[in-house]
């Protein structure tokens, strides 16, 4: 996770939009309510999303990107989860995903630049990783659609996808117990470079 990379104009922007909505969770507390799961301030949070995701990016992104924004900002919007049923799952996952290759295939970010491709992972994903995991904590979200056994994690899979990746030609593996990817061990060690473990540090 702590590849050195130059963060390009484009991951830049991408960091600060992303830094803002988690602001945003701090200015707009859970209520007090009855229901254990699901607070509904989470749709108060949701609704400045979906108000200002389209001004924003237009504030970010040159000019010539702009025809584009309007069709990508539903990616960017349904990446953060359900607002009426307060869940989030895999589904708003592979939303985000497909933002940034959106962002890639209009040319805002360079598929042919190194340093945008790793920073993408380790510097967006993991900005965004942590996002939804303190929405899911702070508004009590639910998993969206989950199936227990079925997946390796209830809210995100990608992790899984690209940690593996992280592993190709690695001649020896720093890889704890799972038993151990919660506690402090995973904090001290290289194990923490790896986004297959960082999720649950």
């Amino acid at each position: 996770m702590n590849h050195p990379v130059r963060l390009s104009p484009t991951i830049s922007i991408l960091l600060g939009i992303l830094e803002k909505l988690n602001r945003w969770v701090d200015e707009i507390p859970p209520i007090e309510q009855p229901q254990r799961f699901g607070n509904k301030a989470f749709r108060t949070w949701y609704s400045h999303l979906v108000e200002n995701s389209e001004p924003l990016l237009r504030s970010a992104l040159p000019h010539k990107y702009h025809p584009s924004i309007l069709e990508i900002t539903i990616y960017l919007t349904e990446g953060f989860g359900n607002s009426t049923r307060i869940d989030y799952g895999t589904g708003h996952e592979m939303s985000f995903i497909m933002f940034l290759y959106c962002i890639f295939r209009i040319g805002a970010l360079d598929i042919n630049n190194m340093d945008d491709r790793i920073a993408t992972v380790t510097k967006v994903f993991e900005t965004y990783m942590i996002l939804v995991r303190k929405l899911q904590l702070v508004y009590r979200m639910e998993p969206a659609g989950s199936h227990g056994a079925w997946s390796l994690d209830d809210y995100q899979f990608v992790p899984f996808i690209w940690g593996s990746s992280q592993l190709i030609g690695k001649k020896k593996l720093y890889l704890p117990k799972p038993s151990k990817f919660t506690n402090s061990y995973c904090k001290q060690t290289r194990t923490a470079q790896n986004i297959y473990i960082y999720i649950y540090i």
